[in-house]
């Protein structure tokens, strides 16, 4: 295949992922430093990258329906998630949001565009005073049940699929990072990387959670793409347990 079939076969890998499936394909970003970091305690998330990658962020978010993050991020960061690219894009982005305890905030940016909807999924037994609230402030909410390290995101996933979502772009945080690729839920990643060093034993991975024990219980991803954009380099990968009709992983 050449440059210009493969890149005809990106435009309809979420369309072939949820035909086969009913999931969305879910291709996750992260920006990083060098040594992997993503933030330091306390400060949540750091802007490492440059304006170059906001823009290759834009694409993604025109290419894909939703974009889904955990609290963490909202609380910390407060994005409004939109898409802000020249491009049109035939429907507003969906923001969903992996949110156990509904704890964001009814005034959080999320709210401010009532054209591209909001979804919280939260677990059961929330507190109905706050879904009320957040209903007020124009969240759709949908419970469901929790896993082992939080909210299932395979029921997630069914969920959004059945909504018509063909394709998430997983935008973090760190904890939400490890359960798609611990839970084998990630068709994709982006990792774009920033020509800085935070160093430290303390900052914030792009991958967090419990890790594995070794190089051997890990999982392996084939790069295929890497280029620059902004002043940083963005790294193609797909991991082994990869469910697209183009993972190099296939025979």
């Amino acid at each position: 295949v050449g440059l210009l079939g493969r890149e005809a076969q990106r435009l309809i890998e979420p369309f072939a992922r949820h035909v086969v499936s009913g999931r969305p394909l879910v291709v996750a970003k992260v920006g990083m430093t060098l040594d992997g970091k993503i933030g330091l305690p306390g400060r949540g998330r750091l802007r490492v990258t440059s304006a170059g990658a906001a823009g290759f962020t834009q694409t993604l978010r025109h290419r894909l329906d939703a974009v889904l993050v955990g609290v963490g991020t909202i609380l910390e960061d407060d994005p409004a998630l939109t898409y802000r690219g020249l491009l049109p894009k035939g429907r507003p982005i969906v923001r969903a949001i992996l949110d156990s305890n509904l704890r964001i905030p009814p005034s959080a940016r999320l709210f401010a565009d009532r054209q591209a909807p909001v979804v919280l999924f939260c677990g059961h037994g929330h507190s109905r005073t706050r879904r009320r609230l957040l209903e007020q402030a124009g969240a759709e909410i949908i419970p469901v049940r929790r896993g082992k390290s939080g909210l299932s995101l395979a029921r997630v996933l069914e969920e959004l699929g059945s909504r018509g979502i063909l394709g998430i772009l997983v935008e973090g945080g760190s904890t939400v990072h490890w359960s798609l690729v611990s839970g084998r839920l990630v068709d994709k990643f982006y990792f774009i990387v920033a020509p800085t060093v935070l160093g430290g034993v303390t900052g914030i991975p792009a991958v967090g959670g419990a890790g594995y024990a070794g190089l051997s219980k890990a999982p392996r991803f084939k790069l295929t793409r890497v280029f620059r954009s902004g002043g940083n380099l963005v790294i193609e990968a797909y991991p082994q347990f990869s469910r697209s009709f183009i993972s190099p992983w296939l025979p």
